[in-house]
């Protein structure tokens, strides 16, 4: 999933690292001062698994003049990673 801050360019990427359930973005609202509300989205992952159940996400930042290939390549190395791991 990426979020984009549209006045900056600056993304955030946040990706399962094990790969189970698909993300999906659902509506929801948050409070930046005490008793207001806004719309915003949440990002939810369904997974069904037996108890106990570890999962691992990554959170990129990519910055408008980072270098997306860069933060990709990191990724895809911690994705194998983790999985070498389980």
């Amino acid at each position: 999933v990426e979020i984009r801050d549209e006045t900056t360019g600056a993304r955030l990427l946040v990706v399962a690292l094990d790969a189970r359930g698909g993300a999906t973005l659902e509506p929801a609202f948050a409070s930046r001062d005490y008793g207001a509300k806004e719309a915003t989205q949440t990002i939810c992952w369904t997974v069904s698994a037996h108890a106990p159940v570890v999962a691992a996400w990554a959170l990129v930042p990519v910055g408008a003049d980072d270098d997306e290939d860069e933060r990709l390549d990191a990724l895809a190395r911690l994705k194998a990673e983790t999985r070498g791991q389980r």
